[in-house]
C-alpha cells in the first residue's frame, strides 16, 4: 500500500498533539497536588511520625490520619503524578494582615504548629519544598539534620521563634533556590552561605549578624541572589565592596539596622533594583543624586532615619508605585515633580514639616497620580487651609491620612465619591459644619474611621443603615448625641469603639456587648441607668466609662480585663461580693482598676491576692469602712 507523504505528515500531526496533550494533563495534575498512583507507604507513615511531634490546636491536619490511604491528597502535601513521591510539604501559617479583628488575629494565632521537628523528615526523599515558616517551634533549634534533604529548593523556616545558632549544615543543600531563616536567631559565621550558589532568595530577618564581620562578603559570593533581607541584624556599616556586582539583586532590605551618615554610595550599582528598603537606620545626610537614576525601582523605603534637604529630585523615579519617606528632616515642603510620579500607588509623608496649604498638596497631583493613587498619607505634616472638593478626582484611593493638621472648614461632598476607600483618619483638624449621610452612602468597602478631636458634629437621618461594616470607630470629641446613634446597632464587627466626651445623654444599649469589642470608651459623656452583666463579654481588654451618670451595682467583670474605669459615676453597694467570688478559680489580669468617685461601700475584704498583675488602684472617695485588709500587701506591682 502505497502512503504519500501528505499523509505522514498528517499522521506525524496527530502523534505529536497526542504526545503534547498528555504532557499538558501530566503537568496539570502535577500542579494540582493530586497523584494517580497513591503516596508510597514508607512515606507515609513518616509524615505520621512526624505529625506525632506537632502540636496542632486547630486541628489543621485532621486529613492526616491512618484512614486516608493516600497521603497525596492530605492537607500541605504536594506529590510526584507519576512516582507518587511527596515533593512539597506546606504548613506554613498565614502571615498577619494590617487591619483585621482582634478575634481573626487570635484565631490565626491558635492556627499555628507548635512542637518539634521529627526526623522523619528525612525519608521523604525527594521533598523539593518544606515551608513551615509562621509557626511557633520557640523551645528549640533549627535541627541540623535538615542539612543532609539534598532535594531540597525551597526551605522557609521564617518567624517561628527558634532559639540558638542556625545550623551550619545548611550549607549542604546546594540546589536551594529558596531560603527564609528570618527569627531572633545567632551565626557565629556564615561561610557555609557561599555553598549555595544556585540561591535567588535569602531571608535573614532579624538574625544576629553582629559577631559574624564576614557575613555581607560571603553574600556577595553568591551569584544568582534576586531578594535580600537582612532587616534588624544589628549591622552597623556596608564594606566597600560586598554589593558592588549585585547587579541581579531586585529587592534589597536593610532597614531596622544602626547604619548612620550618608546613604552608601555601593548601593548606586544595584540597577536592577526594584524594591528598597532604608528605613528605621540613622542616616542623616541629604539624598544622593544618584538615587534618582535608579529608573527600575519600585518600592522605596527611607522613613525613620533623620535625612535632610529637598525631596524633588525623587520626581525622577518614573517607575516608583511606593514612596515612604515619613519621619525624617526634609524641607521645601512637597515638591512639584511628583506630579509626574503617574505610577505611584502609596505616599507616605508622615511628621515631615510640609507647612503648605492643604488644597496645594493636593493639587500637585496631576490626573495620572490621582486616578491611581490608593494610598496617602499626610497626617502630622502641618497642612493647613480648607478641604476642597478635588478629594474626588482620587477614585483609586483605599486609605486617607490627614491626622493633626490645620486643615479648617466643612469636609467636601467629595469625599462621598472615593468609593474605594478602607480607612480614613481626620483627627485632630479645625473642621466645622456637619458629616451626614451624604458623605457615606457610597462607601461600602469602609472598615475603619478616626476623627477623634475634630469638633465634627455627625448628624443622620433616623433609620439610616450605613453601607459599610466598620472594624474600628474613633469619633472621640466629636458631637454624636443627645441620643446614643442608632446606626451603630448594624455595626456588628466592631473591636474598637471610642466615642467619649461626644455630648450623649442616653442609656447604654445592651446590643453594644454582643459586639466582638476589645476597646471600649464611653467616658465623658452623660449616660445613666445601670450597665448589663458584662461576664460573658470576655474578649474585652479596656472598659472605660468613666465621668457620666451611671448607678446601680457594680456589673460582673470577666476576668481577663486588663484596664476598668468606672470613676465619677454613682455606682453603690459592696463591690467584693461581685470581685472576690469569682477570683477564688481564676486569678485576674486587671492591670487598671479606677473605681473612684462613687457611692461604693462596706469593708474591703481580703482577696487581694488574687489580683497581682494590679499596677494601677484608686478606690479613694468612696464610703468605705474599715481598715485595709492585709492581703494589700501582696500587690507588688503597685
Amino acid at each position: 500500500m502505497h502512503i504519500s507523504l501528505k499523509q505522514i505528515k498528517q499522521t506525524m500531526r496527530i502523534v505529536v498533539a497526542f504526545v503534547f496533550i498528555t504532557i499538558a494533563t501530566i503537568g496539570i495534575s502535577f500542579c494540582e497536588g493530586s497523584s494517580s498512583v497513591g503516596c508510597l507507604q514508607s512515606e507515609r507513615l513518616a509524615l505520621l511520625r512526624f505529625k506525632q511531634d506537632l502540636v496542632d490546636p486547630a486541628n489543621r491536619l485532621v486529613s492526616w490520619n491512618s484512614g486516608q490511604e493516600d497521603c497525596c491528597t492530605w492537607s500541605g502535601i504536594v506529590c510526584d503524578n507519576l512516582t507518587g513521591h511527596v515533593l512539597e510539604l506546606n504548613l506554613r501559617t498565614l502571615p498577619e494582615k494590617e487591619f483585621v479583628s482582634p478575634v481573626e488575629e487570635e484565631a490565626r494565632e491558635r492556627s499555628k504548629f507548635y512542637g518539634k521537628i521529627n526526623l522523619s523528615l528525612l525519608d521523604l526523599k525527594f521533598l523539593r519544598s518544606l515551608d513551615l515558616s509562621n509557626n511557633n517551634f520557640e523551645e528549640f533549634e533549627i535541627p541540623g539534620f535538615l542539612g543532609s534533604m539534598q532535594n531540597l529548593r525551597y526551605l522557609n523556616l521564617s518567624v517561628n521563634s527558634f532559639q540558638g545558632m542556625i545550623p551550619p549544615q545548611l550549607g549542604n543543600l546546594s540546589n536551594l533556590q529558596y531560603l527564609g531563616l528570618g527569627g531572633l536567631l545567632e551565626v557565629k559565621s556564615l561561610w557555609w552561605l557561599s555553598r549555595l550558589s544556585l540561591l535567588k532568595h535569602l531571608d535573614l530577618d532579624g538574625v544576629d549578624l553582629s559577631n559574624s564581620s564576614e557575613s555581607l562578603q560571603v553574600i556577595h559570593t553568591l551569584p544568582s541572589l534576586v531578594k535580600l533581607k537582612l532587616s534588624s541584624c544589628k549591622l552597623h556599616h556596608i564594606p566597600p565592596q560586598p554589593i558592588a556586582n549585585f547587579s541581579s539583586l531586585a529587592s534589597l532590605d536593610l532597614s531596622q539596622n544602626h547604619f548612620e551618615g550618608q546613604i552608601p554610595d555601593e548601593l548606586q550599582n544595584l540597577t536592577s533594583i526594584r524594591y528598597l528598603d532604608l528605613s528605621e537606620n540613622y542616616f542623616n545626610s541629604s539624598m544622593p543624586s544618584w538615587l534618582y537614576r535608579l529608573r527600575n525601582l519600585e518600592e522605596l523605603f527611607l522613613s525613620n532615619n533623620s535625612l535632610q534637604g529637598l525631596m524633588d529630585g525623587l520626581g525622577n523615579l518614573s517607575s516608583i508605585k511606593v514612596l515612604d519617606l515619613s519621619l525624617n528632616n526634609f524641607e521645601g515642603g512637597m515638591p512639584v515633580s511628583f506630579g509626574r510620579l503617574c505610577n505611584l500607588r502609596s505616599l507616605s509623608l508622615e511628621r515631615i514639616i510640609l507647612n503648605q496649604e492643604i488644597s496645594q498638596v493636593l493639587n500637585i497631583f496631576s490626573k495620572c497620580v490621582a486616578e491611581v493613587l490608593e494610598s496617602l498619607n499626610l497626617g502630622h505634616t502641618q497642612l493647613f487651609g480648607p478641604l476642597t472638593k478635588q478629594l474626588g478626582r482620587f477614585k483609586n484611593l483605599k486609605f486617607l491620612y490627614l491626622y493633626e493638621n490645620s486643615i479648617s472648614g466643612p469636609v467636601p461632598r467629595s469625599l462621598g465619591e472615593l468609593s474605594s476607600l478602607e480607612v480614613l483618619y481626620l483627627s485632630y483638624n479645625q473642621f466645622n459644619e456637619t458629616l451626614s449621610e451624604i458623605h457615606f452612602n457610597n462607601l461600602t468597602r469602609l472598615i475603619g474611621i478616626e476623627a477623634t478631636g475634630s469638633s465634627l458634629m455627625l448628624t443622620f437621618l433616623p433609620h439610616w443603615v450605613p453601607p459599610f461594616k466598620l472594624l474600628f470607630l474613633g469619633l472621640a470629641s466629636c458631637h454624636l448625641g443627645p441620643h446614643f446613634p442608632s446606626w451603630l446597632r448594624s455595626q456588628k464587627s466592631l473591636f474598637y469603639l471610642d466615642i467619649s466626651n461626644s455630648s450623649i445623654f442616653d442609656t447604654i444599649p445592651q446590643y453594644l456587648f454582643k459586639f466582638p469589642l476589645t476597646f471600649l470608651n464611653l467616658s465623658h459623656n452623660k449616660f445613666y441607668g445601670e450597665i448589663p452583666n458584662l461576664i460573658q463579654s470576655t474578649q474585652l481588654d479596656l472598659i472605660d466609662l468613666n465621668s457620666n451618670n451611671l448607678s446601680g451595682l457594680l456589673p460582673h467583670i470577666p476576668i481577663n480585663i486588663y484596664v476598668l474605669d468606672l470613676s465619677n459615676n454613682a455606682f453603690s453597694g459592696s463591690i467584693f461580693h461581685q470581685l472576690c467570688n469569682e477570683m477564688n478559680e481564676s486569678k485576674s489580669l486587671m492591670q487598671v482598676l479606677i473605681l473612684s468617685k462613687n457611692y461604693f461601700s462596706g469593708e474591703l475584704s481580703d482577696c487581694w491576692m488574687n489580683w497581682q498583675q494590679l499596677k494601677v488602684l484608686n478606690l479613694e472617695n468612696n464610703r468605705f469602712t474599715g481598715n485595709l485588709p492585709p492581703s494589700i500587701k501582696t500587690l507588688t506591682s503597685l
